[in-house]
C-alpha cells in the first residue's frame, strides 16, 4: 500500500486538529503518501506547512487561499495524486488505518468496484477521552448490473460515500463532475457525488471499521442535507434546486456513456430518476421525526424552527459499558476511550439490533484493535 495509495486530508482554519491527526498517522506508522489540502487563514497555514516540514510522515502541504471554493480545491489537489487508490480525510476526524488498507486490497482484487469503505463510527471527545457512540454509516454494498439500478439501492438507504476509498481516476472524475454543479445546495451536492459515483460502477461496505466520525450534534447542519428541513425553510427553492441537480445528473447519465439513449429515452430516465428520489424524500419523511421538530418550538416559548442553537435538553451521552485505557494524554493521565452499548451489543451478538437489519458484522477483536490504533489522537 506504501506506493498505491494517497491519503487526501482537507482542513480549513483547525491546526490543532490537523497536528493531532498526524500524531495518530505517526503512531499507526503509515509508509503510503499524504497531501494535506489547506484553505485557511494565512496564520493557520503557515503553521501546517510548519507541522508538515517536521513530520517524519511522507506528505505534501498544498496551500489555497481561503477564499476559494472548496470544489475548485479538491479538485487541484487530486491532480497531484499519482498512486491508483485515494481516498480523501477531514481533519476532524480519525482513520481506522486497517479498514483502510482492507479497502484498497477489497479495490485491488475486484476491478469492477470504484470505492470501498468499511463502517464509520460516531465520536465525541471530552477532557477525559474519547466515547464511541453509535455506527454511523452501515448500509450494504450498492451492486447491481446497471447504473439506475444502482442509484435505486442507493436512495433506498442513502448514505454519503465522500470519504470511501477509491480509485484514484474514479475519485478525480467524480469531483470534476460535483466542481461542475451550479447550486450551492450542500443535500444535492452530496446526492450528486454519490450518484455519479454509483453510475460508474459498484460501491462495497466491507466488514471492518474505517473510521471515526466526530459527533457535533449540530442542529443547523442536519438542516442543510435534510430534505424535510429544506422544505420547511424554502419548498420553492428546494424544487428549483433539485430541477438544476436532475438536469446535470440526466447530462452526466448519458454524456459519460452511462446509459445509451438509443436503448433508454431521456425522458424514460428522467421519470424513473424522479420516481427514485421520490423514494428519497420518503425515507425522510418519518412522522415521528416531524412530530419531534414541531415539538421542539411549540414546548419553548421563543424558540424558532431556526435557531442556530439546539434545544435545551438536547444530549448526546448514553451510558458507557466499557472503557479501554490508552497511554498518553491529559496531563500525563491515561487517556479513555468508552464504547457504549449500541457498538458492544453489535459486536457481541455478532448481528446488529432489530432495527438495521443485522447488516452490521464488527467483532471485539475489530474494537480492540480499532483503539490500538487511536491511541496516537490521546496525545496532545
Amino acid at each position: 500500500m506504501k506506493n498505491s495509495y494517497t491519503m487526501v486530508i482537507l482542513t480549513f482554519n483547525r491546526p490543532l486538529l490537523v497536528r493531532r491527526l498526524l500524531d495518530c498517522l505517526v503512531s499507526s506508522n503509515v509508509m503510503f503518501r499524504i497531501l494535506l489540502l489547506d484553505h485557511g487563514d494565512e496564520q493557520s497555514r503557515d503553521h501546517n506547512r510548519r507541522l508538515v516540514e517536521q513530520s517524519a510522515l511522507n506528505m505534501e502541504h498544498v496551500s489555497y487561499s481561503d477564499d476559494v471554493d472548496l470544489r475548485e480545491v479538491l479538485c487541484d489537489g487530486l491532480q497531484r495524486v499519482d498512486t491508483e487508490y485515494a481516498s480523501i480525510f477531514p481533519d476532524d476526524d480519525i482513520p481506522n488505518i486497517p479498514g483502510v488498507e482492507a479497502s484498497v486490497r477489497y479495490l485491488a482484487s475486484h476491478p469492477d468496484y470504484v470505492a470501498a469503505q468499511g463502517y464509520i463510527l460516531g465520536f465525541t471527545e471530552d477532557d477525559s477521552g474519547i466515547s464511541l457512540h453509535s455506527v454511523q454509516d452501515f448500509v450494504p454494498s450498492f451492486i447491481a448490473d446497471d447504473s439506475l439500478s444502482r442509484l435505486l439501492q442507493l436512495s433506498r438507504r442513502f448514505q454519503p460515500i465522500f470519504y470511501a476509498v477509491y480509485r484514484a481516476d474514479a475519485l478525480k472524475w467524480s469531483h470534476s463532475r460535483l466542481a461542475r454543479l451550479e447550486i450551492p445546495n450542500i443535500m444535492f451536492q452530496e446526492l450528486y457525488h454519490a450518484s455519479i459515483v454509483v453510475f460508474r460502477g459498484n460501491v462495497a461496505r466491507i466488514p471492518e471499521i474505517f473510521m471515526l466520525r466526530r459527533i457535533t450534534g449540530s442542529h443547523v447542519d442536519r438542516r442543510h442535507i435534510h430534505p424535510v428541513h429544506q422544505m420547511i425553510e424554502s419548498p420553492v427553492k428546494l424544487a428549483d434546486d433539485y430541477i438544476c441537480y436532475r438536469s446535470q445528473l440526466l447530462d452526466t447519465l448519458y454524456d459519460d456513456g452511462f446509459c445509451d439513449e438509443s436503448a433508454m429515452g431521456r425522458n424514460e430516465a428522467g421519470r424513473i430518476i424522479d420516481l427514485i428520489h421520490a423514494l428519497y424524500v420518503e425515507r425522510h419523511f418519518d412522522g415521528s421525526f416531524v412530530e419531534s421538530e414541531l415539538h421542539k418550538i411549540l414546548m419553548e416559548p421563543g424558540r424558532s424552527y431556526f435557531d442556530n442553537t439546539p434545544p435545551e435538553n438536547h444530549n448526546l451521552e448514553t451510558d458507557p459499558i466499557m472503557f479501554m485505557e490508552i497511554g498518553g494524554g491529559h496531563d500525563n493521565n491515561a487517556f479513555r476511550i468508552s464504547i457504549h452499548n449500541t457498538i458492544l451489543d453489535i459486536a457481541r451478538t455478532e448481528s446488529s439490533p432489530a432495527s438495521l437489519n443485522g447488516e452490521i458484522r464488527l467483532t471485539e477483536p475489530q474494537i480492540t484493535e480499532l483503539v490500538s490504533h487511536v491511541r496516537g489522537y490521546g496525545t496532545r
